[in-house]
């Protein structure tokens, strides 16, 4: 059973392309386009990095205006994203 590592820990390091890019390794480009395709115009989704203390890791809130659409981890070489639906959504 493969255990899976949660990365970018580091609170002072932040999850700059260069950080991504080695902790995804070979699937940053995936990330990349993910990124670029959210934030086109024809979705308009806003990616914030933020430090969480509760979890001692940078996650990625991806907003639509003011409310959140999904969260993005970053993980050893992938990334997850964590969709929340309410009663109200449902």
């Amino acid at each position: 059973m493969k255990i899976e590592t949660l990365l970018l820990r580091e609170q002072q390091v932040s999850p700059l392309k260069e950080v991504l890019a080695i902790a995804l390794g070979d699937i940053y480009l995936i990330f990349k386009e993910l990124m670029e395709i959210i934030t086109d115009e024809n979705f308009g989704l806003d990616p914030k990095w933020n430090y969480y203390k509760d979890g001692n890791a940078w996650l990625c809130k991806v907003c639509y205006k003011k409310k959140t659409i999904f969260w993005l981890s970053v993980w050893d070489k992938f990334f997850k994203t964590t969709f929340y639906f309410t009663k109200k959504n449902s």
